[in-house]
């Protein structure tokens, strides 16, 4: 187990995240410090709700958020406030 201290350390090297079809929710600031986040896939068809503070410490000039191809519009419509990271990928 970690320690929150170490935990941190590990948030702030993170790249990449992988989350599966099965999710249905983000909680609030999960992604706190991950300073270094520059690719989240999610294969979730639909949309689910997004914190307003989900993303807020990752640098939006790299992060790109990969969503399936055909849920693309939905996402940039629902996620509007990252409509320009998000991007399409073939799962």
């Amino acid at each position: 187990s970690y320690s929150p201290a170490a935990w941190i350390v590990v948030l702030n090297r993170m790249l990449t995240i992988y989350l599966p079809s099965t999710i249905n929710s983000i909680n609030d600031n999960s992604l706190t410090e991950c300073y270094s986040l520059k690719d989240v896939y999610i294969k979730v068809v639909s949309p689910f709700d997004l914190s307003p503070n989900t993303f807020k410490d990752c640098d939006r000039n790299l992060l790109s958020i990969w969503v399936p191809r055909a849920s693309v519009e939905a996402y940039k419509e629902k996620w509007s406030a990252y409509k320009d990271n998000i991007k399409a990928y073939d799962f």
